[in-house]
């Protein structure tokens, strides 16, 4: 499960006298999946491979919306 917030400002000035101002915000929850998978070489070194997906991230009317996609390798060292 996903959640995030979306934060947005923005200001006008002219001749250096703020002119307009103002912010937006919004949270979301949105579920995601992926595929992972590892391997043990031994008792100190392993490999992870992971892919994840992201989808409709952000606020469509104030940021805009976007699917992110994540791939992931680890190597871990265990001592």
């Amino acid at each position: 499960m996903y959640f995030g917030d979306t934060e947005a400002e923005f200001s006008a000035a002219a001749d250096g006298v703020s002119v307009l101002s103002g912010s937006d915000s919004k949270s979301e929850e949105e579920f995601f999946y992926g595929i992972g998978g590892g391997y043990t070489f031994n008792e100190t070194w392993n490999v992870r491979v992971e892919y994840t997906i992201f989808q409709d991230i952000g606020d469509e009317d104030l940021t805009g919306e976007s699917d992110v996609d994540r791939f992931v390798i680890g190597v871990n060292y265990m001592f």
